[in-house]
């Protein structure tokens, strides 16, 4: 029968779950809860599950409806006999029946009255899951009946079968009914709830995973199994389990290929013998079985535990056994899980295909059911076959698990797919490709994972293939570890064999080939070893097995037992199984090169097809692994030294490993060639070392041993211990010996595996040289092929997931007639996902190879730097160490690096030197950890001779020596001043951190040094003689922007300002210690400053560094002091007088009870370290070429003119800001000196005392006379400074000084010297003094106490030196002297501006007077007129709608002609084409967001600024036609952005509300910045002006020319005349094309004598043209009307044609002259109407002044007085000044950022109201502070300076500033004398 009857109904798998895994399990909780007769039947039900067919409708009919039905039959009588008989135990009493009782308890029925009711329900509970059980799975195979029946009578009749059904039939149907049902049933249509479907196909699933498992890896899980039921619990009846595992394994590992025949008769053996052993075991757990057998010896050898234990007195309670172990509880779940695994595969074979005769393969033929069309069978084949479920995850080149079985297993196999019942029966390694019909007809692949291989179609072995090949060939390195953690997991002598035989295999040369020799060897003997281990676990005592033997001589050999057997047992198989491998492996090999030796063609076609097959991937994966152990395996050796040197406590031999170590790292540092050489050498004797120290201790371990060497060698316990030969316990020696043995493996790899590659890679004398392009073309294609792999593999996937959606499609529509369209499009939807997923990996590929770029130069420059400083490091670590751990063996290391800090000769010497000193060190600090020496036998008691030496000793002397000496305290190791050494306990290495740190630093220092040696070899590089990190930056590239200048300084740093940090130092080491040695160094300090000069310096800083390196080393002498074993006490403490711990401190004298502080030496390390560097400096400045490339370092002329600054300089003017670092520049040259005043102010006013009173008056004299003096000579300059800076260091000195009575005798300053206290501020601030408590009589100055602000001051004061020296200073004073030059030009601007605005505003009332009588005559004219109203106001309109022609210059009051509508419209009009539309503001932003959305308002901003951006390409471009193509690129932007917002998400429109909310606070600072600067506007013109006269004047004054305020009335004049002069010539051009043509043609420049761009005219200060600085100050009725004014209302022709000019007429100029005397009227008040009505009537002839007639000047005119009052905003707007580098400065500010922009516009208007920002100040100043001092400066501003027009004199200022400086004078005495 086909199995497709059943396998629609989702029925079967239910049925197939409760009878194969819920009724099992139910049986096995009956018998688990209950022990007794009756639970025994119930075990026998469970033991005859698996030899009954799955229940379906067939099967019911025959032997498992009977035997379900038995089932159900039992339960019901079990319950219904327990019920009854309480019917009987109720009637008649316990004491009649007692011995039936005893009967029907052991068979099942107890008295439920003396039960309670939980053990009833246990009792009962059995038989009612079991009989719910049966009766389910009854009810499931009737509810399917019909179904079914009418389904098999269509396939009985289609098949030709007489309709009858045989039991063997239903039988033999049962499997692939239940079987093909679990493949079927999820296709079938379903009426259950989703729940019920989805455990339906998650039982599917499981029983498909099951069944392959048991088809694929039937035997594997048979024979784990039989190991794990064998070792579960040693015994004799386990022993056969074991046993036929161990011979399962040997036929594998030999190669022995096991019938099915003889495997299916072991398995039945196995089954029957396992079943009975259940069935033992469980009898065994029955209270009458316990009775009659009691637990002893010989149940124990044969595995009866008892783990029920059963109270007679209670019999019916569960109860466990005391003595029962976990594997006791788990070894019969063992069983019984072998025995259906085993069953179940029996079935399989069976029910598969019968090979004794044909009718089995007939009945196999009908179950499949194309199975004959495939292949016919006949009874005589005898060939190992197997049924193989293929999956359908696997990709179609046979690299699948079944595709691997068929082709490596199983030449003859069956095979058939879960998702069409075909079976593919396969008979050799060539597979073909099946292809079905759905049900519509199309033709599809089949689904299997085995589409297989032809003879044309090779392809090479997968990735997990050649990983799996590799690790079998390296199977070798398995074994002979796991040798080693064998024998250190179990120490025995019996093991011992496996580490003396692993070692000596590690050391051989061809270790692979031994290791396979030994195969054999090893396995045999690990199975014996097992067999052994097996034996001695049975569970019997050692007396019964070895009588004879002692108990340790057992546990010596490891045939002791254990507590736990099994774990040891597995861990033991599971060594064992790499000697299996290895042995399997071998005896492959060795078949594989006999056929290679019969044929050697096919060795050669074999090996080369293995390389074409290897995988890519792979090998860039190894190599890369190789690469990196080559490199860095020898850091974990390393480690691993460290970890067993210094792990535990010190032992002999771990002080010979360190000393190997040391000599390893000596010899590296010292020479590299040697090292090289011998380290093979070395590691050799490591690994040699190491055997023999693992096999001592191994040895040891064994009591045997230990006793023997304690009598043969005659050395005590300790003394061994000292040796390292130590006994432990388990657990503690399975750590002790891993340790060493893990440090051997590495030694041993490092040695064969990695030793021969690192050594060529660190050859320094055969360097392959590679370029960088070289390296970045390798990356590239190395990255290449990994990512075209991902690719790749994404295209399979692809490729796989259509097919997979194919079969899907086909077989979920089974019963449709064809497949529907859009199944066909949905094959698609994949495809853009992995599109972007492409794109993705390239975007990452591009990325990674950025990456690892960018990494690699990251590593460069890291490397570089420390290439730099590694010394400093060293020499700076080294000192550290020293000053930390004072001894007098670590003097030699400060003196060799302190003298070699300044002195380059030293420096190898001293690194030889330290490297041998430091591994001396750690060794004599080892060896004194060795219990053999004990310090209290050697150390001195000085405290006996105290009373006998101390008679003229003061008491409190004594107490207090008493109490901190260190002669008096303990006794003295005398060891501890010597070198240090202390008794560490366990913890060693916290003792030898410091030289083991020593010896780190050399090596990092070597390493480094040749690592970059290594590195230019290997890039073809050259050594450069400058210590630079930045190659090819020089002092050339420190104008080029910030980035080459950081750079620079980066390299050039400490060769620019050296000098001057050197003298920083030395003032923090003074204010560091503040004690005698830092007056000594203050008194140093100012013996070099005297010198001045930078010369004079360099000729004496050689002895200052010899003196600060001696100095250094007398100081660690006196903290060495005398020994302390000697018992003598210093005279300074013995004395009568004996000085006070305090001075003993600041004189820095050796003591025992106050020691000097040694951290102070490293202050004075570190001021070495930078004056050995300043020395370097001094003389590379000697050197040619570190001048040519670091700049010159030498001072400039200190009497150099900036008039010949364009001569000498050799740097470029940085006033006109072009770059951030032009900016940088200004605030260090300019505006530096104000904030180094500003520092010396806040130094003297921060703390109130003497000394501050010479900074205040330092400051008010630089500030009053700051810019007088920067304009004197540098030379003296720096005197003034020079003498500052010397003050400076006379008040540190004399604090220093001071610092003796603030730490010393503070107390009695106290009592009798507060005055002085106050005056200097002194206090202590250094730690370590023993200073009295605060007095409440006198305040100390805590916070006004110390030097730190006089180092900044210090500081500061030598940067403006630097700064006074520098050429870019010159350009300071150049730019001073001329603005010193035009110190009035900025009041004649302002004049000229408000002559201009004065004006402008008579002009406009005369118009307004003007306009206002036209307007009255034409009403007067239309009253008079009355008869002929309308014609004469028609004629009204037609002359008000005409706007005659001004001749007298008024350009722009057509507006006020006419009262016409439609003309003002017009103009309006005219108005708005000619002016562009403005950007809109924050809010006009913010408005039309909350009207129409910010996306909107983005829009429109966006064409804003696109506009723009077009405008200014158009006006770049507009030659070169490219306005189409940005049209064009707009139209798809647009179209772009319309479907982005089509595809808009939620996280989109976060993004877009972001990107809003920043382009409004841009818009907002744009507009706030808009507003600051019209406030500002008018000071901003006139900055302008004066900065491009101040520009040309430096021009001139570099040119060597003397400049003066009439220069700049020069260039207007010159320029006027250029002027002119094209002016007449392009006339006479016009005149000329006039002639020749029939029309006159105006020209183009209508102007009479000067060519402007602008409309605004600049040759009259009565000029009638508005201007935008134009600001009305009389009338406010008339403001209105001028902010209604355009400039673009005008017309330029009209305009300019109508200009004013100057001619040469006497009478003109004289009227002229009037107007000017009148415009002073008005300017001093003259402002009312009546006042300016009178003026304009004064003006003779005004509207005639300006109608002369063009003329053309042959020659220029003589600029007139009136010309020079032009003002700011006229000069910017004609744009008369034409200079480059301030056009490129402008563009820079317009280019920097918004807030930067807004910064400067805070600056700017701050600026221009300057005068009322000090006014707020002062205000405040006195609200804050309010006092008699302060009110006379609000009086001053109030009665002086607001009264002053316009704004106050200097005078003012000066009387303020004065005043202020007094004010602070008097403030600051009153205050000290106040404390």
């Amino acid at each position: 029968m086909s199995a497709q009857c059943l396998g629609e109904m989702p029925g079967d798998v239910i049925v197939g779950t409760l009878f194969n895994l819920v009724l099992p399990v139910l049986l096995l909780t009956a018998i688990s809860l209950r022990y007794n007769g009756l639970s025994v039947v119930y075990l026998l039900f469970l033991l005859s599950v698996p030899l009954f067919p799955c229940p379906n409708l067939a099967t019911m009919k025959g032997r498992t409806g009977r035997f379900i039905l038995a089932i159900c039959s039992t339960g019901v009588t079990f319950l219904a006999l327990q019920c009854g008989m309480q019917i009987t135990f109720t009637y008649i009493s316990k004491d009649v029946i007692a011995p039936w009782d005893s009967i029907f308890f052991h068979l099942g029925i107890v008295r439920f009255s003396d039960v309670d009711s939980l053990n009833i329900i246990r009792l009962l509970m059995p038989d009612f899951a079991v009989l719910l059980s049966t009766l389910f799975i009854l009810h499931w195979c009737k509810a399917k009946k019909p179904h079914h029946s009418e389904n098999c009578r269509h396939l009985y009749n289609s098949e030709g079968s007489d309709g009858e059904i045989s039991d063997l039939e239903c039988e033999g149907e049962s499997t692939t009914s239940s079987f093909g049902s679990s493949v079927k049933s999820h296709t079938s249509p379903l009426s259950s709830p989703d729940v019920l479907q989805k455990c339906i196909m998650f039982l599917t699933s499981l029983s498909l995973l099951m069944s392959s498992v048991m088809n694929t890896a039937g035997k594997v899980l048979v024979t784990v199994l039989l190991g794990l039921a064998g070792i579960t619990l040693p015994s004799l009846t386990s022993a056969l389990y074991f046993m036929v595992f161990l011979g399962l394994v040997w036929c594998w590992v030999l190669d022995y290929t096991i019938s099915l025949l003889h495997f299916s008769s072991l398995c039945v053996m196995m089954t029957i013998f396992s079943g009975g052993h259940i069935l033992i075991l469980y009898l065994y757990q029955l209270p009458l079985i316990q009775q009659l057998i009691p637990q002893d010896g010989f149940t124990r050898l044969f595995g009866l535990t008892a783990l029920i234990q059963t109270n007679m007195s209670e019999p019916y309670i569960l109860a466990l056994h005391e003595d029962g172990s976990w594997p006791a509880m788990v070894h019969p779940l063992l069983l019984i899980l072998l025995y259906f695994s085993v069953m179940s595969l029996l079935h399989k074979w069976t029910q598969s295909f019968k090979e004794e005769n044909v009718e089995s393969y007939a009945e196999a033929s009908s179950v499949l059911s194309n199975f004959p069309k495939t292949h016919q069978f006949s009874p005589e084949r005898k060939e190992d076959m197997m049924l193989i479920w293929k999956t359908t995850w696997k990709d179609h080149k046979g690299s699948g698990l079944n595709s691997l079985i068929l082709e490596d297993d199983y030449s003859n196999c069956f095979a058939f797919s879960p998702y069409t019942p075909n079976i593919s029966y396969c008979t050799s390694k060539q597979y073909t490709v099946k292809k079905e019909k759905c049900s519509g007809g199309n033709g599809i692949l089949h689904d299997v994972d085995s589409l297989h291989l032809s003879s044309t179609d090779v392809s090479g072995p997968s990735s997990l293939n050649q990983l799996g090949q590799f690790i079998m060939k390296q199977s070798y390195l398995i074994a002979l570890i796991i040798t080693m953690v064998w024998s250190i997991s179990y120490n025995s002598w019996l093991t011992l064999v496996l580490l003396v035989w692993s070692c000596a295999i590690w050391m051989l040369k061809d270790r692979r080939r031994f290791a396979m020799l030994s195969a054999p060897f090893l396995a045999v003997y690990g199975t014996l070893l097992l067999v052994v281990t097996f034996i001695s676990q049975l569970h019997l005592t050692h007396i019964n097995i070895f009588p004879t033997l002692p108990k340790h001589v057992l546990i010596d050999f490891d045939v002791y037992g254990y507590t736990v057997p099994c774990v040891h047992l597995a861990a033991k198989v599971s060594y064992t199984f790499s000697f299996w491998i290895l042995l399997r492996q071998q005896l492959k090999e060795k078949n594989e090169e006999d056929v290679q030796t019969a044929d050697h063609l096919m060795e050669v076609k074999v090996q080369s097809g293995d390389i074409s097959h290897t995988s890519q991937m792979m090998i860039m994966l190894g190599t890369l692994v190789k690469g990196i152990l080559v490199k860095y395996w020898i850091f974990c050796c390393c480690f691993m030294f460290f970890f067993v040197s210094f792990s535990d406590k010190v032992a002999v031999y771990k002080i010979l490993y360190i000393c190997l170590f040391l000599f390893c790292v000596v010899l590296y540092e010292v020479h590299y060639e040697v090292w090289r050489s011998l380290l093979k050498h070395f590691w050799a004797v490591v690994v040699g070392y190491s055997m023999v120290v693992l096999i001592l201790i191994y040895v040891y371990q064994f009591k045997s041993v230990c006793k023997l060497f304690q009598q043969i060698l005659g050395i005590t316990e300790e003394r061994l211990r000292d040796i390292g030969l130590e006994q432990f316990d388990t657990i503690e020696l399975f750590a002790r010996i891993l340790l060493p043995a893990f440090f051997l493996l590495a030694c041993i790899l490092q040695l064969h595996y990695f030793n021969c590659d690192f050594l060529s890679l660190t050859d320094l004398q055969t360097v392959v040289t590679k370029n960088r392009i070289n390296r970045e073309e390798d990356l590239k294609e190395t990255l290449k092929r990994v990512f075209d792999m991902i690719k790749k593999n994404t295209e399979k996937l692809k490729k796989w997931l259509k097919e997979r959606r194919i079969h899907g499609k086909c077989n979920d529509q089974i019963s449709s007639s064809s497949l529907d369209e859009h199944h066909e499009i949905d094959l698609e939807d994949d495809v853009p996902a992995v599109k972007q997923w492409l794109v993705v990996m390239d975007r990452v590929h591009e990325l990674t190879l950025q990456a690892v770029l960018w990494l690699w130069r990251g590593q460069e420059l890291c490397w570089r730097i420390l290439e730099l400083h590694s010394f400093k490091l060293v020499s700076t670590g080294i000192i550290w160490i020293c000053v930390q751990e004072v001894s007098l063996m670590n003097l030699l290391f400060l003196v060799l690096w302190t003298f070699a800090l300044p002195y380059l000769r030293l420096r190898p010497l001293a690194f030889n030197v330290s490297s041998v000193w430091a591994c001396v060190m750690v060794v004599c600090k080892m060896m004194y950890q060795l219990k053999i020496i004990k310090p209290p036998e050697y150390s001195s008691n000085c405290t006996a001779g105290l009373s006998s030496c101390n008679e003229s000793w003061t008491c409190d002397n004594r107490a207090e020596l008493l109490r901190n000496s260190v002669l008096y305290l303990t006794p003295v190791d005398p060891a501890m001043w010597v070198g240090g050494l202390r008794k560490c306990e366990d913890r060693i290495l916290p003792c030898l951190w410091n030289h083991l740190l020593i010896l780190g630093l050399l090596v990092f220092d070597v390493t480094v040094h040749r690592h970059q040696l290594h590195h230019r070899l290997q890039n073809g590089l050259k050594a450069t003689p400058s210590s630079t990190i930045f190659q090819g930056v020089t002092h050339q590239h420190l104008d080029h922007g910030i980035l080459p200048s950081l750079k620079y300084f980066a390299n050039y740093f400490f060769y620019k300002f050296g000098l001057e940090l050197c003298f920083v130092v030395a003032v923090n080491v003074i204010g560091q210690r503040m004690d005698l040695c830092a007056l000594l160094h203050s008194f140093a300090l100012m013996a070099v400053l005297a010198r001045r000069r930078r010369k004079a310096i360099g000729e004496v800083w050689p002895k200052y560094c010899c003196f600060i390196a001696s100095f250094m080393v007398l100081q660690y002498l006196l903290c060495i002091g005398l020994p302390p074993a000697l018992c003598i006490d210093y005279p300074w403490r013995k004395s009568s007088a004996a000085l006070s711990s305090n001075l003993i401190k600041w004189l820095y004298l050796p003591d025992f009870a106050m020691s000097p502080n040694a951290n102070f030496i490293l202050y004075d390390c570190l001021l070495l370290l930078v004056a050995s560097l300043q020395w370097q400096v001094f003389e590379d400045e000697n050197q040619a070429c570190v001048r040519i490339l670091a700049g010159e370092n030498v001072e400039i002329s200190r009497n150099l003119d900036p008039q010949t600054l364009n001569q000498y300089t050799p740097v470029n003017n940085f006033l006109n800001c072009r770059s951030y670092l032009d900016m940088v520049k200004l605030f260090v040259f300019s505006y530096f000196f104000w904030l180094v005043l500003c520092l010396i102010f806040i130094t003297g006013t921060t703390r109130i005392n003497i000394f501050c009173l010479g900074y205040l008056v330092a400051c008010f004299y630089f500030m009053l006379f700051g810019g007088t003096l920067l304009l004197q000579p540098v030379q003296y300059v720096l005197r003034l400074w020079d003498c500052l800076i010397a003050y400076t260091c006379v008040v540190i000195s004399l604090k220093n000084m001071l610092s003796l009575g603030s730490c010393v005798y503070l107390e009695s300053l106290q009592k009798h010297g507060c005055w002085l206290i106050q005056a200097f501020s002194m206090f202590c601030t250094i730690n370590g003094y023993n200073l009295p408590k605060p007095d409440n009589q006198c305040e100390l100055p805590e916070g006004e106490a110390g030097i730190v602000w006089d180092a900044i001051c210090f500081t500061v004061l030598l940067a403006q030196r630097r700064v006074f020296l520098s050429y870019y200073f010159l350009y300071v004073v150049s730019d001073l002297q001329t603005s010193k030059v035009l110190a009035s030009r900025g009041a004649e601007l302002f004049e000229a501006k408000v002559k201009k605005q004065v004006a402008a505003r008579v002009e406009m009332e005369k118009k307004s007077v003007e306009i206002l009588k036209k307007q009255m005559e034409k009403i007067k004219s239309k009253q008079e007129k009355a008869p002929y109203q309308e014609v004469t106001s028609s004629t009204a309109n037609a002359e008000s709608s005409y706007c005659p022609k001004r001749n007298d210059g008024d350009c722009g009051y057509d507006l006020f002609e006419t009262d016409s509508e439609e003309e003002e419209e017009e103009m309006k009009d005219r108005t708005q084409d000619n002016i562009s539309p403005k950007k809109k503001t924050a809010f006009q932003l913010a408005y039309e967001a909350w009207v129409a959305g910010y996306k909107a308002a983005l829009r429109d901003h966006e064409c804003q600024e696109q506009e723009e951006q077009t405008k200014v390409k158009r006006q770049l471009h507009r030659q070169e036609g490219m306005e189409k193509e940005e049209s064009g690129e707009e139209q798809q932007e647009e179209f772009s952005q319309k479907e982005e917002e089509e595809k808009e998400h939620i996280l989109k429109r976060i993004l877009g509300t972001v990107k809003f909310f920043w382009v409004f606070l841009l818009c907002l600072t744009e507009d706030v910045i808009s507003g600051l600067k019209s406030l500002c506007k008018d000071s901003l013109d006139i900055s302008k002006v004066l900065h491009f006269e101040k520009t040309l004047l430096s021009i001139q004054q570099n040119k060597g020319r003397d400049v003066s305020h009439e220069s700049i009335h020069l260039f207007y004049k010159n320029w006027l005349s250029r002027q002119n002069t094209e002016a007449s010539l392009d006339t006479a051009k016009d005149n000329i094309q006039e002639i020749n043509t029939s029309h006159p043609v105006m020209s183009s420049n209508r102007c009479d004598y000067v060519k402007l761009s602008s409309v605004h005219s600049w040759g009259s200060s009565l000029s009638s043209c508005q201007t935008d600085d134009t600001l009305l100050v009389t009338r406010q009725s008339t403001q209105d009307d001028l902010d209604a004014l355009d400039l673009t209302e005008l017309d330029i022709a009209q305009s300019c044609q109508n200009r004013d000019v100057l001619t040469e007429s006497p009478d003109e100029n004289k009227v002229l002259k009037d107007h000017i005397d009148i415009f002073e009227k008005v300017k001093d008040g003259c402002t009312n109407e009546e006042n300016t009505q009178n003026l304009l009537s004064e003006i003779p002839g005004i509207n005639n002044l300006h109608n002369t007639n063009n003329e053309e000047f042959q020659e220029p005119r003589m600029l007139s007085k009136e010309t020079r009052a032009l003002t700011a905003s006229e000069l910017l707007l004609n744009k008369i000044f034409d200079i480059p580098e301030i056009e490129e400065s402008e563009k820079f500010y317009s280019s920097l950022p918004c807030g930067v922009r807004l910064i400067f516009a805070l600056y700017n208007l701050m600026e221009s109201q300057s005068e009322m920002f000090c006014y707020f100040v002062i205000i405040l100043n006195h609200m804050v502070s309010a006092s008699l001092l302060s009110l006379f400066l609000p009086i001053l501003i109030f009665l002086w300076a607001m009264l002053s027009v316009p704004r106050p004199t200097k005078r003012f200022w000066m009387t303020a500033i004065i005043y202020t400086q007094v004010s602070i004078f008097t403030a600051g005495a009153a205050d000290d004398s106040n404390d």
